[in-house]
């Protein structure tokens, strides 16, 4: 989804680009905020960096588990792995 800020501003001479605060309030973004890069197409998209499912990679959806990031998918899983797993007699 591209939504035009209305904001246009130029590199300094390293290409170094300086998010306007309004946009760094609306992402959350706090000092020293870690941000991804990707390209598509001609464009650079730079977003909020929020670490994959530490099993699949998937960015999208992860809930945190024991301080790292899960996917529903694997959690399902991992549920499904656990209840197995218990119900085998020793």
């Amino acid at each position: 989804m591209k939504k035009s800020v209305g904001i246009v501003w130029v590199s300094d001479n390293q290409f170094r680009v300086t998010l306007p605060k309004s946009i760094r309030d609306v992402l959350d973004l706090p000092a020293k905020s870690s941000v991804e890069i990707f390209l598509d197409d001609n464009c650079v998209v730079m977003r909020k960096y929020s670490p994959g499912c530490v099993f699949c990679g998937q960015v999208d959806g992860t809930t945190l588990y024991r301080h790292r990031p899960i996917c529903e998918t694997c959690r399902q899983e991992l549920a499904q792995w656990s209840r197995e797993r218990t119900s085998v007699p020793r």
